[in-house]
C-alpha cells in the first residue's frame, strides 16, 4: 500500500475541575494570568538539548515492559531546529518512533542483513505540528501530521498533560485536547463522493406514541427496547449532504438529541447510501467523522529524497486547514 499523508485537528480548551462551562481563555487565566500558549513554548524548547553540555536529549514514553515511544525535535541543520513561534503559532517537526523491539534490516535488492535494529534503537518518522491558540480565546486547535497509520497526535496529548501538571499551576483546572469535525472537510468529502440516501433511519426513538411497556409476558420492560423509524426513499434520492444541513440546528440545547418535532427526539440519525452498487450505512457522527482529517497525499508531491513532504508544502496545507477552522468559529480573536 502507498504511504498517504494527512492532516489532522484537536481542539483544545481548558476549564474550571467540577464545571466544564467554565471555559477559560487560554492566554490569560487565573489569578496569575498563566498563558497556555507561553507554556507550550517552554515545553517545546525545553527538547531542545544543549550540546555544549554533552547533552543527548530523547524523551521517551513506556508503553509497559521495554517497550515505548521515543520522539525529539528535528533539525534543519547543524544549528538549527524545525521549532518555529510566530505570533499566536508554534510549528515545526517532530521525529517519533517505537523502541524495544529487534528487527534486521533487509536490503530489498540483495536480501542480504544489512544491520540489526537492537531493542535500544529507534527509526524515527517526522511528523509535522501546529499548535494555534487565538489570543483571548477559549479555544485553541492543534493540526499534526499522519503518515498512513502512524502519528504523534498520542505522544503529543500525554507530553502536553505530564507537562502542565508539573509546572503545578494547572492542579485547578482540566485540560482537554479532542478530534474535533471541521465541516469544511465533512462537505467537501460529501460532494466529492457525491452521497445520496436510500433510506434514513432514526435511532433510539423517544416518543410517547411509540412507548413498548411490555413483551412476552412482560419479559422486557420499557428500558429494554430501542426503537427505531427507518424511512424508505422510493422515488428519486435525498442528498446527504442537503440533510446534514437540515438536521444541523435539531440538536436540543444540551446537545444530547436530535429534535425532528416536538414530540419526536432521537439520539442518532444513519442513511443508507449506495458506493459502487453496494449499500453502506452511515450515521451521523460517522460523517462527521468524514471531517477529523485532511488528506494532502496529492499535495505534497514531489516528495524529498527521504520520501517524506518538506516542511514548506506541509505547512502550507495546514495554513489552507486554519482557514477553514477560522470559518467554522468565526469569533476567534485574531489581535
Amino acid at each position: 500500500m502507498a504511504t498517504s499523508f494527512s492532516l489532522a485537528v484537536y481542539i483544545i480548551y481548558i476549564n474550571k475541575k467540577g464545571d466544564k462551562k467554565d471555559l477559560q481563555v487560554l492566554t490569560d487565566f487565573g489569578e496569575e494570568g498563566y498563558n497556555f500558549l507561553s507554556d507550550m513554548d517552554t515545553m517545546f524548547l525545553s527538547w531542545k538539548p544543549d550540546e555544549n553540555k554533552g547533552e543527548k536529549n530523547i524523551p521517551i514514553q513506556k508503553e509497559g515492559g521495554q517497550m515505548g515511544n521515543a520522539f525529539r525535535l528535528s533539525k534543519k541543520s547543524d544549528e538549527e531546529y524545525y521549532l518555529i513561534r510566530n505570533g499566536q503559532y508554534i510549528k515545526g517537526i517532530i521525529e517519533s518512533g517505537e523502541y524495544g523491539t529487534i528487527e534486521d534490516g533487509v536490503n530489498i535488492e540483495t536480501g542480504e542483513t544489512d544491520f540489526k535494529k537492537t531493542a535500544k534503537h529507534v527509526l524515527f518518522k517526522p511528523f509535522y505540528f501546529m499548535l494555534y491558540i487565538p489570543k483571548d480565546s477559549a479555544f485553541g486547535f492543534l493540526i499534526v501530521e499522519r503518515i498512513s497509520q502512524f502519528g504523534i497526535a498520542t505522544i503529543l496529548n500525554n507530553a502536553i498533560l505530564n507537562y502542565c501538571k508539573d509546572l503545578g499551576h494547572y492542579e485547578d483546572y482540566t485540560i482537554k485536547i479532542a478530534p474535533v469535525a471541521i465541516k469544511r472537510l465533512v462537505e467537501k468529502r460529501m460532494a466529492a463522493l457525491k452521497y445520496e440516501a436510500r433510506t434514513v433511519e432514526l435511532r433510539k426513538v423517544q416518543d410517547e406514541r411509540l412507548k413498548i411497556s411490555k413483551i412476552s409476558g412482560n419479559t422486557i420492560s420499557d428500558k429494554d427496547v430501542m426503537t427505531s423509524i427507518v424511512y424508505k426513499i422510493n422515488r428519486g434520492k435525498i442528498s446527504v449532504l442537503d440533510f446534514i444541513g437540515q438536521l444541523k440546528n435539531k440538536r436540543n440545547e444540551h446537545d444530547t438529541f436530535y429534535v425532528i418535532d416536538k414530540d419526536l427526539k432521537c439520539d442518532d440519525v444513519a442513511v443508507t447510501i449506495s458506493i459502487a452498487g453496494k449499500d453502506k450505512v452511515l450515521s451521523l457522527q460517522n460523517i462527521q467523522s468524514l471531517g477529523l482529517s485532511m488528506d494532502i497525499t496529492d499535495d505534497v508531491n514531489p516528495l524529498l529524497e527521504s520520501g517524506y513532504p518538506s516542511f514548506e508544502k506541509l505547512d502550507k496545507q495546514a495554513s489552507i486547514l486554519v482557514s477553514y477552522i477560522k470559518e467554522q468559529y468565526p469569533n476567534l480573536n485574531e489581535k
